[in-house]
């Protein structure tokens, strides 16, 4: 999963700083794509995150919840 995230963030993030110097000043541009870089990051960390947590974590851990019930 994490090959994944740094795969979209890496491509979200070139994509962001190949556009930015059509539309923005330099200065502004540069720190503007630091800025959205670390916007981009964490906003993916956090889907991440509520993917997995929505998800088992493994399945002896399922086997084992459904083995108390019996």
């Amino acid at each position: 999963m994490s090959y994944l995230l740094a795969s979209i963030t890496a491509r979200i993030t070139e994509k962001v700083k190949s556009q930015l110097p059509q539309i923005l000043p330099k200065e502004v541009s540069n720190f503007s794509s630091m800025v959205m870089k670390s916007m981009v990051t964490e906003s993916l960390e956090h889907a991440v995150l509520a993917k997995e947590s929505s998800q088992p974590t493994s399945t002896y851990e399922a086997a084992a919840s459904l083995t108390e019930f019996e």
